[in-house]
């Protein structure tokens, strides 16, 4: 061997180490950043001249494929069972506990004994007072219940519309980072940095939908949902979506009042086992928005279907004819399940009940309260009856408790006394929010045992200090060579 080659082959080595050197500085100094996958120097021997120096051929990125693919699907079920979970733990706040005054149960208890406290002094109009501000209390708690189921709605849509422009915007970096990729690879050059940040992109996805990375050739990737649904291969296929704002009870993508989701401009199912979507945090929205949201409307509406129509029974107060409002009224007017339903139709008669749910104006009107009807009768009657009469105060405690065949809602059919209705609704919504509860618990312990695994194979700071080492010697004993070609060329100028 020559001193010319020898002093490459010195040469070459010192080159490669020094960028080992680079690449070593920095896995340590982004050993905590998340995502970052260990980079490591890829080595060959340069033939190019039969000099046998070394060459480095390329930077890897050490990454598992098969733990980063089952990370980001956990990521995805853990993101949708505590969207759950939190979106009907707000529900369940609204409706209160039964000890928490103000709670749905706590307002019917005080109805309930206002009615008896006024039945034993029929001619006390602060008795009468109580109970019918106890009345508009309860008429209150069940609206602003079924107020806060709809906020929720309007909440998962206003959510989906920024998730959707989130995954698009990543959708488009990501192909942007493809082609930026290619065109290195295409030079040769090292594009390391560029696939870290593709990384962090489809990451970003992965917090809002399950994904699926596919290689394709010269570093470019595609990326399908956790059901096969495509969304970049060569181009970005984008979501659609668009917010309606404030969702009220009776609107539904059925309807045409509120907006599904598009892939590419194709319509697809995002909720269910069949969804081309999959089960992740957008997912979630769309089921608090179409499914959970509605059910507990439609057992709220229910439980005010019930309490209007046990007030309103002219069984119970004599005084009211056909069409004519109780205690409890349907805005103002008696509640009729064969009223032709508005322009947007009902899929049940009493939807949005809940909501319009108020005591008769005639016994709470603004600036002529007459709480003596509660007494003598809400019908049409002009003038007082006889104070000492508390029959009709006593009829309606005892309606009020008394078990009756529920009309609609997840009870229909079953017989119940009001207070027991309405317990059964917590529990329903408690029952199903501690479930959500259980699997968000179980996402999540299944995404830190992947995190865990991936952190495994990540940036391990003593291994790369013994890495330095190595590097420090094998640069040293290359600058070796190169001092004693020296001190040999020295000679060869003095022979």
């Amino acid at each position: 061997m020559s001193l010319s080659f020898a002093l490459f082959n010195a040469a070459s080595g010192l080159r490669a180490q020094g960028r080992a050197a680079e690449l070593v500085s920095g896995n340590v100094a982004n050993a905590l950043t998340p995502g970052y996958a260990r980079r490591e120097l890829m080595l060959t021997t340069d033939i190019v001249g039969g000099n046998g120096g070394v060459r480095v051929s390329g930077i890897s990125r050490v990454v598992d494929p098969v733990v980063l693919a089952d990370r980001r699907l956990a990521e995805a079920g853990a993101g949708r069972a505590d969207t759950l979970a939190r979106a009907l733990k707000s529900v369940e706040q609204a409706i209160g506990e039964p000890s928490d005054p103000g709670s749905l149960s706590e307002l019917v208890a005080r109805f309930s004994s206002r009615l008896i406290e006024a039945s034993s002094q029929p001619d006390s109009e602060l008795r009468l007072r109580q109970a019918v501000a106890a009345a508009r209390g309860l008429a209150e708690g069940v609206a602003s219940t079924g107020a806060a189921i709809q906020q929720m709605r309007s909440r998962a849509d206003t959510s989906i519309a920024g998730m959707v422009e989130r995954v698009n915007t990543a959708l488009q970096q990501v192909d942007t980072l493809n082609d930026q990729i290619l065109r290195l690879g295409a030079k040769s050059r090292d594009s390391s940095a560029l696939q870290e940040a593709r990384q962090q992109a489809i990451d970003s996805i992965a917090e809002i939908l399950p994904i699926r990375e596919v290689q394709r050739a010269n570093g470019a990737v595609a990326l399908f949902t956790g059901n096969g649904a495509t969304l970049l291969d060569g181009r970005v296929w984008e979501l659609g979506f668009t917010a309606a704002g404030t969702v009220q009870p009776e609107m539904t993508v059925e309807a045409g009042a509120l907006s599904s989701l598009t892939i590419g401009g194709v319509s697809v199912d995002p909720t269910g086992d069949r969804s081309l979507l999959g089960a992740g945090a957008l997912m979630a929205q769309f089921e608090l928005r179409d499914i959970a949201g509605p059910e507990a409307q439609r057992a709220i509406d229910a439980i005010a279907r019930d309490l209007v129509e046990r007030f309103q029974d002219p069984a119970v107060d004599p005084s009211l004819g056909a069409g004519v409002p109780g205690l409890f009224t349907d805005g103002g007017l008696a509640f009729d399940p064969a009223a032709p339903p508005p322009p947007l139709p009902r899929p049940y008669p009493e939807e949005g009940l809940a909501q319009r749910l108020s005591i008769n104006p005639r016994i709470a009107a603004d600036g002529a309260d007459e709480v003596w009807r509660l007494r003598d009768g809400l019908g049409p009657a002009a003038a007082p009856g006889p104070v000492g009469d508390p029959s009709l105060i006593v009829a309606l405690g005892e309606r009020l408790g008394e078990a009756r065949p529920v009309a609609s809602g997840p009870q229909q059919g079953q017989e119940r006394g009001f207070a027991e209705q309405v317990a059964l609704f917590l529990s329903g919504v408690a029952t199903t929010r501690q479930a959500r509860e259980g699997e968000a618990a179980f996402e999540g312990a299944r995404l830190a045992g992947y995190r865990e695994a991936e952190a495994a194979g990540g940036v391990d700071t003593d291994d790369e200090m013994q890495k330095l080492l190595v590097i420090e010697q094998n640069y040293a004993a290359n600058a070796r060579v190169i001092q004693t070609i020296d001190l040999l060329m020295d000679e060869l100028r003095r022979i």
